[in-house]
């Protein structure tokens, strides 16, 4: 249905791929100290490491709609500090709703276009 091998032995990025979602386990630490000490600095926190974390994604994968979220999620969680860390606790995860769903719809549209080797 999908077009897949599931059983692929080496897919050409995957390696690489690997590195870089493995490097978001560093992430989780500093997420768990901010929400010990400071807990209504959590989701600013979260929307700075896991958005940013998309940027190296963007450029692996030649991925605009990665790039968007790596610099829009940001972006959102810095306005939504500059209301104060109360409004920041209460609607930044709100904010970032409409992001992730127009970054499935990029993404539908950048996978639909795409074309795939003949193997």
């Amino acid at each position: 249905m999908f077009k897949v091998n599931p059983f692929a032995k080496h897919p050409p990025l995957s390696n690489l791929g690997t590195v870089l979602a493995c490097a978001q386990f560093l992430y989780w630490p500093v997420l768990i100290l901010v929400f010990q000490l400071v807990p209504n600095w959590f989701p600013f926190a979260f929307a700075i490491l896991f958005g940013s974390h998309f940027i190296p994604f963007g450029w692996l994968y030649k991925s605009r709609a990665y790039y968007f979220l790596g610099i829009a999620m940001p972006l959102v969680g810095c306005v939504m500090t500059a209301f104060g860390s109360e409004f920041s606790y209460s609607y930044t995860f709100w904010a970032l709703i409409p992001l992730y769903f127009f970054t499935c719809i990029l993404l539908l549209k950048e996978n639909s276009s795409f074309r795939y080797a003949e193997l």
